[in-house]
């Protein structure tokens, strides 16, 4: 472990990096930064599937390469400190693992490249002005085409569970963009005849409240928001869902994973591995106006069969043709 500072600390794992190798030149191995609210355990195989990305652009950490990775373990408050430290070294890129990530290194460097992992409406967020040719100095990864894609989580939650007429929204009112993806909820909820009541999660203080509004609801559906507090918190987020019988559905495949009944969007880890591209490109002399922010165009369907039959509910053919994954245990 690699201490910076006294009140955050930059987690370089000896799991995550492959074999170092001695440098074979004298010119100083370039730096990249990379900032996440998740702890090491709940990031490894997207922490992976970067330094994979990487490797196949040709940067080896402790070759050309070092990574300097900065955990901020769920505490919201590290963040500019990590970010601060990053500053100081200095890095040549900054990768964020998010929008709360993004929008506080922003706050602190604007010289700096910076590459989204996973954008959340970049342009409502007000990171760039345009995806096309990203105004200031972020450029990366968006997370979805456009927030409406929301409602098909509530299309797909009604297909698989006809009855429901209740659901339990799990979401981080605070998050940086985040108020275009209520929206487009709440119009596809109007349009399914599906009532919302919004349960707020910004720190690791507010999943405990969470979990007991999961509880006394019994039978409502759950909709996780993903964002890193839930995304660590996933799995008991799931395991509360179950004890109340209320089917779990998410943004990311992790969750469905942990336990949720279904997940629609992007996979991270792919994402993750694409960035190394951005990366590549900043390293080698390209600006962020340069590289146009991606939007994804695969979405990936996945079904946890083994939790679908806890809750005693049948997933239609329609959607078994679909899914991408099946999960069985």
């Amino acid at each position: 472990m690699r201490r910076i500072g006294f009140v955050v600390v930059c987690i370089v794992s000896l799991l995550l990096a492959p074999l170092r190798v001695e440098p074979q030149q004298a010119t100083p191995n370039r730096r990249v930064g990379v900032i996440a609210l998740a702890d090491a355990q709940s990031g490894t195989h997207i922490l992976r599937a970067l330094q994979d990305g990487l490797r196949q652009q040709g940067w080896v950490e402790g070759q050309n390469l070092n990574l300097e990775i900065c955990l901020a373990e769920g505490r919201l408050d590290r963040l500019t400190g990590l970010v601060d430290e990053l500053v100081r070294l200095p890095v040549d890129v900054i990768v964020t693992g998010s929008n709360v990530e993004t929008a506080a290194a922003r706050q602190r460097t604007t010289t700096i490249p910076i590459v989204m992992l996973i954008g959340a409406d970049p342009l409502g967020a007000g990171f760039t002005s345009s995806l096309a040719r990203p105004s200031g100095n972020i450029t990366g990864l968006a997370f979805d085409p456009t927030p409406d894609i929301f409602g098909k989580h509530l299309e797909l939650l009604k297909e698989l569970s006809p009855q429901t007429t209740s659901v339990i929204i799990i979401r981080n009112p605070q998050l940086p963009g985040g108020a275009a993806y209520w929206d487009a909820t709440n119009r596809a909820a109007q349009k399914l005849g599906l009532t919302l009541r919004s349960t707020a999660v910004q720190t690791a203080d507010d999943v405990q409240p969470a979990l007991a509004t999961i509880a006394a609801a019994r039978g409502d559906a759950v909709m996780v928001f993903g964002d890193p507090v839930t995304f660590r918190a996933r799995r008991q987020i799931a395991e509360a869902s179950l004890k109340s019988r209320s089917p779990l559905i998410s943004t990311l495949r992790e969750y469905t994973e942990a336990g949720g009944v279904l997940s629609y969007g992007v996979h991270f880890p792919a994402l993750a591995h694409r960035a190394a591209y951005f990366v590549d490109k900043v390293l080698k002399g390209a600006k962020p106006g340069d590289l146009p922010i991606e939007q994804p165009t695969k979405f990936e369907l996945v079904i946890n069969l083994k939790t679908a039959k806890v809750l005693g509910l049948t997933i239609p053919q329609t959607l078994m043709l679909q899914a991408d994954q099946i999960v069985e245990q």
